[in-house]
């Protein structure tokens, strides 16, 4: 099975400094590394706001899977990882996901978290798609 490395140019680079890819396509499947709120110069975005960090890390999944040859109706799984779970129960929350999904739905689960890489960062999220 072929694998290819997806590297957006609109995306951070981890590969240098933190050494993983953002995502990886191995033959109709995309595995998207863990998406944080940061810009594609590794700069924190959204600082203490939760839905803002939701939107940017939603926003890096679209831009490597769009580089990868998918779309977000594309994802079958989502993995997010919260410091706090309470943000589940925020309206945000869930108008940024139908932003970014419309009426598609993936599977998802949700973890709290005691800590993320970096002290400011309220959520990650990571995700699979499959491209027919």
């Amino acid at each position: 099975m072929a694998k290819k490395v997806i590297i957006p140019k609109n995306v951070f680079d981890s590969r240098k400094d933190l050494f993983y890819s953002q995502a990886i396509r191995a033959g109709n499947t995309i595995y998207v590394s863990g998406q944080v709120s940061v810009d594609e110069k590794g700069h924190l975005m959204a600082r203490g706001d939760f839905e803002g960090q939701v939107r940017q890390s939603l926003e890096n999944i679209e831009r490597i899977l769009k580089a990868g040859g998918a779309k977000m109706t594309d994802i079958v799984k989502l993995n997010m990882y919260l410091k706090d779970e309470r943000y589940l129960r925020r309206k945000g929350f869930y108008e940024a996901l139908r932003e970014f999904f419309g009426d598609w739905i993936p599977t998802n689960t949700a973890v709290q978290v005691v800590s993320l890489y970096g002290t400011d960062l309220l959520i990650e999220i990571e995700a699979i798609a499959v491209v027919d």
